[in-house]
């Protein structure tokens, strides 16, 4: 969907089914500029689900490390269950969030711009291998900028 095809939606009672803003007083436009999303080994949760549908609606370039494979967790509080000999308690992730590529989200997300990335290195070191790399996911996203405006018109 179009950012311009959002106020489509208003007033109708399924809009939040098919754009999730709707469920709120929403105002496009805030901003429309390109948009770099940098990600690393410790983004999971909600993090992650966002920026999977960025990446999957073409509306950042994503940067860094692989994710934290935290897919989308439990569904209210999950679903425990007792095992039958030993009593144990399993509770283990029990939703799926699919990608538009048909994967699941529990895979993690993959950069569109690898950076190496290493949890040892200080943050001086992380952000000199990002400062390195800056230049391509720049280039990307201002291509993914000029090709959406292309299209809204």
């Amino acid at each position: 969907m179009m950012r311009s095809d959002s106020a489509q939606l208003h007033g109708k009672p399924w809009a939040s089914l098919a754009f999730t803003p709707a469920k709120f007083k929403y105002s496009p436009g805030v901003w429309s500029g390109p948009l770099i999303v940098l990600v690393n080994g410790n983004t999971g949760s909600a993090a992650e689900e966002f920026t999977a549908v960025l990446q999957d609606n073409d509306a950042a370039v994503v940067m860094g490390a692989p994710t934290a494979c935290a897919g989308c967790g439990h569904t209210d509080g999950g679903t425990p269950t007792t095992l039958h000999n030993s009593g144990g308690v399993l509770v283990i992730p029990d939703c799926a969030h699919f990608r538009a590529d048909g994967s699941n989200e529990v895979m993690g997300i993959q950069p569109d711009v690898l950076v190496g990335l290493r949890s040892q290195d200080s943050r001086h070191r992380q952000a000199l291998r990002v400062a390195a790399k800056l230049p391509e996911p720049v280039q990307s996203a201002f291509k993914l900028h000029l090709t959406d405006e292309a299209v809204a018109r």
